[in-house]
């Protein structure tokens, strides 16, 4: 609005001025020049600045683009050019060219809310929505700006609009402060508060200046795409894999981690301890299933986390062993992912050894008893809807093979 008043007050095609132009028109030429010159300097002094910002938003311009169309897809003000302008040290005027970086002040741009939802929940898991009583959270749940997800014996896996996921561990707890997209260009802006337990995001790289923000109760941890670990007890153990992350003032690198305390200095980023070396990278049989490892020098200790794999991750179980050794009865036929960490003097987490787990049904017990005609029997088996039943006169079972499904847990042979 500024820059409209101040091309109003320099309107020189009326008034007395028309009157004297008619009188002498070459100097009334060379005055309405020198006129206009001072007017859109002027309109340049006035153009609001855009407001001081500590991020900036990376736009590309692409064909097509004008000022008018980036204001009117992504500011909160379409006037927001000027602004943007002068940030980028453009002439207003002037046409963004195709291929230009645009860098553009977050405090310009328009937010709207947005939500995250469950995409996986076992066990015990609950939302609590301000006004409204706590309830147990469902799977497809929409959790909005200010909820809260408490978990008691059960995990539950998150989604976010850029497909971002955050693995929620039992006894934990966590609330969504911020749920925001920037205009249409795909930019979220995120902030959840871990308030106690284990969390585990996975955050897609972001562009410009959109972060993911996760507050705890000694500070703030800042991504742009990363995979790493938070755990907020009577310290915060935060442990980065991949990616980069700033606490603070402290920049974390991949394979480093940190303690912080409430009112003590965080300590210096300490190095994770190195993956634990498997005995196998994939182990397939039924329940339960011992999984071995080398030690790892410097640990006390190794923590086993069970994930069930498919479209969504779902955290399972967390178990500790004391030896490099660990037996896994996961609930069901199916596949599954193991993460082996060694645990540190400092309580870090060391780097994932990862195991896959493929778990087949159990082979029943079959009993055959002496009568006419032979009867076979065997005891139901967990997760079984159906038995296959195969007959040899060949010990080795290499020919004369006959093959019988059934539900039943007995069979007559004629």
């Amino acid at each position: 609005m500024a820059i409209h008043r101040a091309l109003l007050t320099c309107s020189w095609e009326n008034g007395p001025f028309r009157r004297v132009a008619r009188m002498f028109p070459h100097a009334a030429c060379m005055f309405q020049r020198a006129a206009r010159m001072a007017c859109l300097l002027l309109a340049v002094l006035v153009v609001p600045t855009a407001p001081a910002s500590a991020v900036d938003w990376t736009y590309t311009v692409r064909p097509g683009d004008s000022a008018w169309t980036i204001s009117r897809r992504f500011c909160r003000e379409k006037t927001c050019w000027p602004a943007i302008a002068q940030h980028n040290n453009l002439i207003a005027a002037a046409l963004p060219r195709v291929g230009r970086r645009l860098q553009i002040p977050v405090e310009l741009l328009s937010r709207r809310p947005i939500s995250a939802s469950a995409v996986a929940v076992t066990g015990a898991v609950f939302l609590r929505r301000r006004g409204q009583p706590e309830l147990p959270l469902r799977v497809g749940a929409e959790l909005l700006i200010d909820d809260r997800v408490r978990s008691g014996t059960g995990t539950a896996t998150i989604r976010f609009a850029d497909d971002s996921q955050v693995v929620l561990g039992e006894q934990s707890e966590l609330q969504f402060d911020m749920l925001g997209a920037f205009g249409d260009g795909g930019m979220v802006d995120t902030q959840i508060r871990a308030l106690r337990g284990r969390l585990e995001p996975s955050v897609k790289p972001r562009p410009g200046g959109a972060s993911f923000r996760i507050v705890t109760p000694t500070g703030t941890a800042v991504v742009r795409g990363t995979e790493f670990r938070i755990r907020a007890e009577d310290a915060q153990f935060i442990e980065l894999t991949q990616g980069g992350l700033a606490f603070g003032s402290t920049q974390l690198a991949p394979g480093f981690g940190l303690v912080s305390k409430p009112n003590t200095a965080v300590l210096p980023p300490e190095a994770l301890l190195p993956a634990a070396q498997l005995a196998a990278s994939e182990v397939t049989g039924s329940v339960p299933l011992r999984v071995t490892w080398d030690a790892v020098a410097g640990a006390t200790g190794y923590r086993v986390l069970l994930f069930r794999t498919g479209t969504a991750t779902e955290l399972l179980s967390v178990t500790d062993a004391l030896e490099p050794a660990i037996t896994l009865t996961p609930p069901r036929p199916g596949r599954y992912q193991g993460r082996v960490r060694a645990i540190a003097p400092s309580g870090l987490e060391g780097m994932d050894a990862t195991v896959n787990i493929n778990i087949l049904l159990g082979a029943p017990n079959v009993t055959q008893e002496v009568e006419t005609p032979t009867r076979f029997r065997w005891p139901a088996m967990p997760n079984s809807t159906a038995y296959l039943l195969q007959m040899s006169r060949d010990p080795d079972f290499k020919s004369d093979v006959q093959e019988l499904q059934t539900t039943d847990t007995q069979y007559a042979a004629e």
